[in-house]
């Protein structure tokens, strides 16, 4: 276990089930914190010459009794967000652009330090509340924070039994 790779672990994702590492990495975390990694490649097809293209989707999460979750789409993919037995979404925080190089690397990402201001507020308003939030990574949902550049859409959010009304309503932003 020097190597700092776990035994495998299966990880949910939309209704698939994969098997991944658990991996200690620093994700900005104090080293001593434990990562868990879930990647799911996704393929799809450039429109004007159908070839294969090759993205992924991440999420992680701190420890796995932890309740916030992180949930990554790099740009112009789809992705949901599911909870579990009654649970409703939560969204902690939400941000598109770029504030990391190592988060959906690809294309042009020079620059890390670009987001969409409307990003969290428009994530809140589409999922607080439900079971289920259909999510896409593109200028046209959040604008464009920094142009000619590789952006993502990050999401933390956790999956709670008890909503307050607010949250519930989506008037909580």
């Amino acid at each position: 276990m020097g190597s700092g790779v776990l035994p495998a672990l299966k990880c949910k994702f939309f209704t698939q089930v994969l098997n991944i590492e658990q991996r200690r990495q620093d994700f900005g975390l104090p080293l001593i914190q434990k990562s868990y990694l879930c990647r799911l490649y996704a393929l799809t097809y450039v429109t004007s010459t159908s070839i294969p293209l090759y993205a992924y989707l991440t999420t992680r999460s701190l420890t796995p009794t932890r309740r916030d979750q992180t949930f990554a789409l790099c740009a112009d993919q789809r992705g949901v967000i599911r909870c579990e037995n009654e649970s409703k979404i939560k969204i902690v925080s939400a941000s598109y652009g770029r504030t990391d190089d190592k988060v959906c690397p690809g294309g042009k990402t020079n620059t890390i330090t670009c987001r969409s201001k409307s990003s969290e507020i428009t994530v809140k308003w589409n999922c607080n509340g439900y079971a289920t939030c259909h999510l896409q990574a593109t200028n046209g949902y959040f604008g464009d924070p920094c142009a000619n550049i590789f952006k993502y859409l990050e999401v933390r959010y956790r999956c709670v039994k008890n909503i307050d009304k607010e949250v519930k309503g989506r008037s909580k932003i």
